[in-house]
Parts: C-alpha cells; structure tokens; sequence
C-alpha cells in the first residue's frame, strides 16, 4: 500500500486507500469524549433556555406597554370629550355624543375609582339632566400625568367657554 501520492496501485489511487484505512480505523473506537460533549451540551441548553425566557419576557413586555399606550390614548380621548362637554348651557345635541363617548370608555378603560364617578355622572344625568364632571375630570387628569411621568397638578380645572353673539 505504500507508494508516492497518486500513484496507481492495482486501479486504486494512494490517497483513497489511505483514505478508506482512516475511516476503518476511526470507525473501530466507539469511545464518547464526555469531557467535550458534556460541557457543549450543556451550554447550549442554556443558551436555548435563555433565549426562551427573553423572549418570553420581551413579549410580555411589548404587550404590556401596548395596553398601556391604548388605555391612556382612550383616557385622553374621553378626559378631552368630557372637558369639551362639562359647563355647556348651548348645543345640547352637539355635546351630548362627547359626554356618553367618554363615560363609556372611562368605564371600559380607567380605573376603579373612575367607573364609580362615570357611573354616578350617567346617573345624575339621567334623573336631573345634569352633573358636575368636576372630580371625574380630576381623576384621570392625575392618572394620565403620573402615567406620562409629569409633575402633579394641584388645584381645580378651569374651563374657558367662549360665547357667540347669535345676532351677528
């Protein structure tokens, strides 16, 4: 089996044979080297099990900070059509949509203590046609502030309410 590299030896180069004697003499120690295996077997079980938890996590996150985001463009939206409609004597018909549109989304979207305000608002508007949104507008004013990291604000709400003359 000896020869120079390439030579033919009866139809069969050098390289094959030595080639084929390689592969027969590996294939006859079944050894397992544990002392490489065991050490990558488990690091890659780590990175697996890592990148599943931050995943996992990094999921929640975005999810949270997506319901986040919705509750306080929902709260804003309603906290701007109760401000709109609070203090009217005119155009019943044009604020009477804000007022029901943001009582019904401070009940789906704020807090407790808001659900029990809009409720007691929808019910003072029912008997007598009319209600101090005062301490409703107050609530998710704080709530929103804290939410979007701005210093409190004490104090009452002003409304600025501008009046046409109707014989212009």
């Amino acid at each position: 089996m000896s020869g120079p590299e390439g030579a033919e030896l009866h139809g069969t180069t050098y390289s094959t044979l030595v080639a084929f004697r390689l592969i027969a003499d590996s294939g006859s120690q079944h050894t397992m080297n544990w002392g490489l295996l065991l050490p990558l077997l488990i690091t890659t079980f780590t990175a697996v099990v890592g990148w599943m938890v931050a995943h996992r996590l990094a999921t929640r996150r975005d999810q949270l900070i997506k319901r986040r985001d919705l509750r306080v463009q929902y709260l804003i939206d309603a906290y701007r059509k109760l401000e709109s409609a609070s203090n009217r004597d005119d155009n019943f018909l044009e604020w009477a949509e804000k007022l029901e549109s943001a009582i019904a989304d401070i009940q789906l979207f704020g807090s407790a203590r808001q659900v029990v305000l809009a409720q007691e608002i929808a019910s003072g508007m029912a008997a007598n046609r009319s209600a101090s949104t005062d301490v409703l507008l107050a609530e998710p004013r704080k709530d929103l502030r804290g939410e979007l990291a701005l210093e409190d604000v004490r104090g009452g709400l002003k409304f600025l309410r501008i009046k046409v003359p109707v014989d212009r």
